[in-house]
């Protein structure tokens, strides 16, 4: 980070007196009243003074204490387990600062934004591997990083003379050495560099972040972009149970944390960002959820994997998906006949937003229509009518529609046009297929295929 002063300023400084690790963005940042206020004793600490057996719960757990040890190159690794019995366990101070830091490295380098916060969430996730933390006391600890950092977004001359400035000198530095390490060639923008070399290097995908290490909770190995988002997920609630009475309430995006996507899509509006988050948020009910201003719903992982589709004058999010490779804004196309002849869908269906009352029996209709016929053809065995829409996903019109002139005619068409005999009703059709185009369209409503996974 020597080559990167702001960058290093912003998420790394070390206080010279203490040795203690310290930050701008971690500058608004204290669990030391929380902990002192809930004083709440740590997992490996006996609780026998502390509510436990009224409630009838353990007075002891089942914490394997690491040892503390040296490494190779003669560093000294030690849990601090004695030097941490005195301080209350809840909120986790050290999930704070991981994601104090996270979401700040999200910030500056929102090309892997997701997974730069996913690994964020396995930082605090080791406080339980540690024994030092509940569950619950990583929750906090996400949940007073991220509203730490809303606060330094949110503040006008913070943004202008520290936060900007560290994004554009590590974009810089990054698109620089893709560069002249032959990543990508030099493209007219350094930052879209950048993207081309997260996406050259897989770093988004199956050649970036990963994780193996599985518990209760993340239940597969973070292998890819979708898996990150899924451990992400899983650990803003941490399996405890949804209270029923409090489920499906209206989202809630905490004051300024639109900010925290100003580097992802500084092409949009606070209200658009406001509404990324909206639609990526988790739902509510789950522990801690009532009193933190719509932080514990925050799932940024999913957030900084969004695509949103713009109507033509910027007004509008016509669309929103998510698990997407990159941040990325797209804006339709103003003299796209095609998708304004289809605007009606959005009556019944929008990405990334509730479907609306009257799409609910307009899209109900749809998915049992789609499963019948779907079923039906394929129980009649794969020589049926599978096989012959098989041949016609080709959209070869010779293939696929010569059988429309009947066994004979049919079988002249195929013949000449298979041996190149109608040389200019080749050219026609060819011409034909290139005037009629989806491509806007499907990036408009940005509608899963029915045999996809629809949850997210």
């Amino acid at each position: 980070m020597s080559f990167n002063p702001k960058t290093a300023d912003l998420l790394t400084r070390t206080d010279p007196v203490s040795g203690w690790g310290n930050s701008l963005v971690a500058d608004y940042l204290d669990t030391g009243t929380a902990k002192t206020t809930f004083n709440h004793p740590r997992p490996y600490v006996g609780r026998t003074n502390a509510g436990y057996p009224a409630a009838g719960l353990h007075t002891t757990l089942d914490i394997k204490r690491v040892p503390a040890w040296t490494d190779g190159q003669g560093r000294k690794h030690n849990p601090n387990y004695d030097g941490m019995t005195i301080s209350g366990s809840f909120p986790s101070g050290h999930t704070t600062y991981a994601f104090s830091g996270g979401v700040g490295l999200a910030t500056l380098f929102p090309q892997l934004g997701t997974e730069i916060v996913t690994r964020a969430s396995e930082a605090g996730n080791n406080r339980i591997v540690l024994g030092v933390h509940y569950s619950l006391d990583i929750m906090g600890g996400r949940i007073d990083g991220e509203a730490g950092n809303t606060a330094r977004w949110s503040d006008d001359q913070f943004r202008a003379d520290k936060l900007m400035p560290a994004y554009n000198e590590l974009q810089s530095y990054m698109a620089n050495k893709c560069v002249s390490n032959n990543v990508v060639s030099k493209q007219s923008s350094d930052y879209d560099t950048v993207g081309a070399c997260v996406a050259k290097l897989g770093a988004n995908g199956d050649k970036g972040y990963a994780n193996a290490f599985t518990d209760a909770v993340s239940t597969k190995p973070v292998t890819d972009r979708a898996s990150a988002i899924d451990a992400y997920t899983a650990r803003m609630s941490y399996g405890f149970a949804q209270d029923a009475t409090k489920a499906g309430q209206s989202a809630v995006v905490p004051q300024g944390a639109e900010n925290l996507l100003l580097t992802a899509f500084p092409d949009l509006s606070d209200a658009q960002r406001r509404q990324v988050l909206d639609a990526s948020e988790s739902d509510s009910g789950y522990p801690l959820d009532a009193s933190s201003q719509g932080y514990q719903r925050l799932n940024l992982a999913k957030a900084f994997s969004a695509k949103v589709v713009l109507s033509a004058d910027k007004s509008t999010i016509l669309s929103l998906t998510f698990g997407n490779a990159k941040p990325q804004t797209s804006v339709v196309k103003s003299d796209d006949g095609i998708t304004s002849l289809l605007t009606d869908f959005n009556a019944y269906w929008k990405a990334g937003v509730d479907v609306t009352d009257a799409g609910k029996a307009v899209l109900k209709h749809d998915d049992e229509l789609t499963e019948s016929i779907n079923n039906k053809a394929f129980a009649e065995g794969k020589d049926g009518q599978g096989a012959r829409a098989v041949s016609d996903a080709q959209m070869n019109s010779t293939n696929t529609l010569y059988d429309a002139l009947g066994p004979v005619l049919g079988s002249y068409y195929k013949k000449a046009m298979d041996a190149g005999k109608l040389p200019k009703t080749a050219q026609y059709l060819a011409a034909m297929n290139k005037s009629a185009s989806t491509s806007n369209a499907k990036a408009t409503y940005q509608h899963p295929r029915p045999y996809i996974d629809r949850q997210n």
